[in-house]
């Protein structure tokens, strides 16, 4: 007679877990845009900037026909103002050094939006904490900047709102450079793109496992 098959149930052997593991392709066309976008900012930073420092070092005074249609402005919303008395709150403005320490933040805010987004198109992570630092330098920029508008004498309300509306796009130019670099590791294929190697990292690391 043939042996009755039997059936053992082994209840101290582990039950076996399957996993589905879902692949994810890297995808470098979001750090490489937001790179673009990086370097774009960083240019018109440097050209604020720029002019800024520019203003700072002129030691010659701005001519009231320059300013005369916003003067003109200015009036037309119920305020009396003359183009001498805005050209005398500029050169307040600029003694104080206003326009050196706005220049300054900028360009070097431009400066490393720039390095940063060219990082970030290289698919190298160092360049979102260097895009991030830009947009920090931006936001200390528009504190600066209201600070010394709000410690200054103005000869109009509207002048100084003008300029503080000026401040606040550049804090929310700021916010949004600061929060951009870090948007590629909100997506995985953009986060793996990132943690891709480069040939150098490759054979250094060869090196190091050999030894």
């Amino acid at each position: 007679m043939d042996t009755p098959l039997s059936i053992k149930w082994d209840d101290d052997e582990p039950a076996s877990e399957s996993r589905i593991v879902i692949p994810v392709s890297p995808t470098p066309a979001i750090p490489k845009s937001i790179g673009v976008i990086l370097i774009l900012g960083g240019l018109f930073a440097l050209l604020s900037g720029g002019a800024n420092l520019i203003e700072a070092s002129s030691d010659a005074s701005l001519d009231p026909s320059s300013v005369e249609p916003l003067a003109q402005q200015i009036r037309s919303g119920g305020e009396n103002i003359t183009a001498e008395e805005i050209v005398e709150f500029y050169d307040e403005l600029e003694s104080r050094g206003y326009y050196l320490y706005l220049g300054l933040f900028e360009f070097t805010a431009g400066i490393c939006l720039i390095v940063g987004g060219f990082f970030l198109f290289r698919l190298n992570k160092i360049g979102i904490r260097i895009g991030a630092t830009g947009g920090i330098l931006l936001i200390a920029d528009a504190i600066v900047g209201a600070y010394f508008l709000s410690t200054t004498d103005a000869p109009s309300e509207l002048l100084t709102l003008t300029l503080n509306i000026l401040q606040g796009l550049v804090t929310m130019c700021g916010l949004f450079c600061t929060i951009l670099p870090f948007v590629p590791l909100m997506f995985a294929g953009a986060n793996q793109a990132l943690k891709k190697e480069t040939l150098e990292e490759k054979f250094r690391r060869s090196i190091s496992e050999s030894e």
